[in-house]
């Protein structure tokens, strides 16, 4: 809900643009970045197919009118949601608690919330998560590359690429984002999005800072750097971690 303060800064914020629209008149500011790139048009077989017509099982619907958003204004940005087979739900939440939320008749929505996180997963922000073989869940953790949750500690996977690989040796993985685990072979695939890493951001007033994914997108699009980069570890390699710590206190 805005405060005061916030329609005011608002407000302010307003009033200088149209005087400097008025004044000044459209000022051209370039993107960052972008002047250096050459804009080439595709080649007809690189560009993207027609989108299939919106008919059939792809025909708009009114479905979503009947969701229920769950725990408004107490879980916040819940990248991924893992629904377990007791119909309970795993979270995590942007500031990297671990919550779960049990089937429950009488509470809105079905489900109850445990405002008590299970475990904290340290710096960064959780995004793609799932469980492997043995129940353990594997997270996706950004700037902290992929980590693995025992109980209530965390272990540190993988936080760079391995100097024998034959594609960017030791580079830092500062994005990882989401990720997929096969489940013949263990291995777990994960893609790092881009070579800029996510940072906090204390911008908003009287907020609790957070590690924000969508102001690090949006550098890394300015930047025109490298992105949607994909990797993958072997189940084996979980084992030989040495990088265990209790998670951090909130």
């Amino acid at each position: 809900m805005l405060t005061v303060y916030d329609i005011v800064k608002q407000a302010v914020v307003l009033i200088l643009g149209i005087v400097l629209a008025v004044g000044f008149g459209p000022i051209a500011l370039p993107l960052p970045g972008l002047p250096h790139v050459k804009i080439v048009d595709l080649k007809e077989a690189l560009r993207a197919p027609e989108p299939l017509p919106l008919e059939g099982v792809l025909a708009p619907n009114n479905a979503l009118e009947a969701a229920v958003v769950l725990f408004n204004n107490t879980l916040q940005s819940s990248e991924s949601v893992l629904v377990e087979p007791d119909g309970s739900v795993v979270l995590l939440d942007k500031y990297g608690a671990l919550l779960t939320a049990a089937p429950n008749a009488s509470a809105p929505g079905g489900y109850q919330l445990d405002p008590v996180p299970k475990a904290w997963l340290g710096p960064s922000r959780p995004l793609g998560f799932k469980r492997d073989a043995q129940g353990d869940l594997i997270v996706c953790n950004t700037a902290l590359g992929l980590v693995k949750v025992v109980g209530s500690s965390v272990v540190l996977l993988g936080q760079r690429v391995s100097d024998s690989s034959p594609l960017d040796p030791g580079s830092p993985i500062l994005y990882a984002n989401t990720l997929d685990i096969s489940p013949t072979t263990g291995v777990v695939y994960f893609s790092d999005s881009q070579m800029i890493p996510v940072t906090p951001n204390y911008g908003v007033p009287r907020a609790r800072p957070w590690y924000d994914t969508l102001g690090s997108y949006l550098r890394g699009v300015y930047s025109v750097g490298p992105s949607s980069a994909t990797a993958c570890l072997p189940a084996a390699w979980f084992s030989h971690s040495q990088h265990t710590h209790p998670t951090l206190p909130h």
